[in-house]
């Protein structure tokens, strides 16, 4: 019975827009237990919301940042200990792309409430991060089942010069994933390379965007006549344009 108090007692108080604990979300600060804005916060959760547009990958993005320096936010808990000063991993990046916070709303078991705190997003801009989100998402699906996926089939080397592979691995339920592994036969001494291919797609395609290459519907063809080779370092990956004589390679840092 207690418990059942407790839990209609936050119900009750979130339906009245009131926040009710927890982590902090970035861009915001706790003043008479109610989220007050902080503005120069609020003015990098803006920033990262535009760019997840421009980039259009949570990947990119999370790249970008690192670059960049940007970390999360430090907290100091109860005992003291000091949290966050990270950089913003992905699944990070994902809550806060998706968190109603930001348009001044409270939520709370899939009812969305009016929240007592200022917004920090308006709608138009968070409807358009929702939906990139829900495409991505498809099309993320939608490339693992295809019958050729592999956007950077031939092109992808490792930094021994081994050409990688295109492989899949069907896992518990069914769910396909894909790969691009170094080849065996090249007789390098270290040991082979194993990346995500979708990931590694999609930094590959943000990048090009970024640099004004936009592909509306990248497909092998069109990457194949931008790039003459993807290399897979350590530390980060190379771009080697087509049909640019001794340019130097763009390069990409990546995480």
């Amino acid at each position: 019975m207690t418990g059942e108090r407790i839990r209609d007692k936050i119900a009750a108080s979130k339906a009245r827009g009131m926040w009710m604990g927890g982590v902090v979300p970035l861009g915001y600060k706790v003043e008479d237990r109610k989220l007050v804005v902080v503005p120069e916060d609020a003015e990098r959760v803006r920033r990262i919301y535009w760019r997840y547009l421009e980039l259009g990958s949570v990947l990119a993005l999370e790249t970008e940042l690192a670059e960049q320096g940007l970390r999360s936010r430090v907290r100091i808990g109860r005992t003291g200990k000091e949290y966050g000063g990270k950089p913003f991993s992905r699944g990070a990046l994902y809550l806060m792309l998706r968190n109603r916070i930001y348009l001044g709303e409270v939520c709370h078991k899939g009812k969305v409430y009016p929240g007592e705190h200022g917004a920090i997003i308006d709608e138009p801009l968070f409807a358009q991060v929702a939906t990139m989100l829900e495409q991505n998402g498809i099309d993320h699906a939608n490339a693992v089942h295809a019958d050729q996926p592999s956007l950077l089939c031939g092109l992808v080397r490792d930094s021994e010069g081994r050409r990688m592979k295109p492989e899949h691995a069907t896992k518990r339920g069914g769910i396909r994933y894909r790969y691009y592994v170094s080849s065996k036969d090249s007789g390098a001494g270290t040991k082979g390379v194993r990346v995500p291919a979708g990931d590694l797609e999609a930094l590959v395609v943000a990048a090009l965007r970024r640099e004004g290459r936009l592909l509306e519907t990248p497909d092998r063809t069109s990457i194949a006549n931008i790039l003459s080779q993807v290399i897979i370092h350590r530390e980060r990956v190379e771009l080697l344009l087509s049909h640019h004589g001794d340019a130097a390679p763009m390069v990409i840092q990546a995480s």
